[in-house]
């Protein structure tokens, strides 16, 4: 009884599953997304240019957490993503919490650093 009710509290992070398993398969290499290094939860993803860059030791799962609620005065919306080109490099563990946009234009580069 107690695994079903860990899974119905979290049924909302297996609705965005799918999403995440996507997220990452598109923009990783397989060696690094299959272990799901991204999670994404209630993600609104407009453009999906560009690409993503890892530069860590080890890739574990769920290191980069985007659109979670950490903070309950924001709404749970979740995150907006838009892409036209740019890179995006992560250089460790990431949270961006929910109710937020990443957009990055075509030329664009943003890194973020460990334990952002």
């Amino acid at each position: 009884m107690n695994v079903f009710k860990k899974i119905w509290n979290r049924r909302s992070n297996l609705r965005s599953l799918p999403y995440s398993i996507y997220f990452n398969f598109h923009y990783l290499p397989f060696k690094q997304a299959y272990k799901l290094p991204i999670l994404l939860y209630k993600p609104d993803l407009l453009k999906m240019k560009g690409r993503i860059i890892l530069e860590v030791a080890e890739v574990k799962t769920g290191m980069i957490r985007l659109g979670f609620r950490n903070v309950s005065i924001y709404p749970n919306n979740g995150i907006m993503w838009e892409n036209y080109g740019g890179t995006i490099i992560f250089k460790g563990e990431c949270t961006i919490g929910n109710n937020s946009f990443l957009s990055i234009g075509q030329t664009g580069k943003a890194i973020f650093g460990t334990d952002f």
